[in-house]
């Protein structure tokens, strides 16, 4: 392998991580409460105030996991594409490339684990270090959904958003 080709085959690989990490964020932060980050934050749980700093409502949530998707999945399909066109002819390449990518999401969508805030034996509440990994996927995907959710919904606000459940509820 050349130099180039462990750049893509890094990038593919932290690609396949990274949409395994922005599943299990979305599968934690999908039940969380922010009232329960706040309890978990005035108990002095080191790394709840970063927990509760990127808890973002349900429908930022899962935008923020779309594009998230879409974007690892490019890149995994673009790295994976430049690093087997060196060893395969490109219709092969681009075959191998297709099952792969989509082996792969399936995969971190439907084994995405929930982190859990408590211990098992106890009723202590932490937040794993594993978590951490959650902060550098939210910041980078932020601004994409919020110039995401400008477009689309123009000054759709939490408190639309609210107000649109409980009618739903109502009715």
């Amino acid at each position: 392998m050349e130099p180039p080709q462990w750049f893509e085959l890094f990038l593919a690989l932290a690609a396949s991580a990274a949409l395994f990490v922005l599943a299990s964020y979305e599968a934690t932060f999908s039940v969380l409460s922010r009232s329960f980050l706040e309890r978990l934050k005035e108990t002095g749980a080191s790394r709840a105030h970063l927990m509760w700093r990127i808890h973002a409502p349900r429908h930022r949530l899962h935008l923020m996991a779309r594009i998230g998707q879409g974007f690892l999945s490019s890149a995994l399909a673009l790295s994976l594409f430049f690093l087997l066109r060196a060893y395969l002819n490109a219709r092969i390449s681009s075959l191998a490339v297709t099952v792969v990518v989509v082996v792969l999401i399936l995969l971190a969508a439907s084994t995405a684990r929930r982190v859990r805030f408590e211990t098992g034996d106890s009723d202590e509440l932490h937040v794993p270090r594993i978590t951490l990994l959650f902060v550098p996927l939210f910041m980078l995907l932020r601004p994409f959904t919020a110039l995401c959710e400008r477009v689309i919904g123009g000054d759709y606000t939490d408190e639309d958003f609210k107000a649109e459940k409980e009618e739903e509820l109502r009715s």
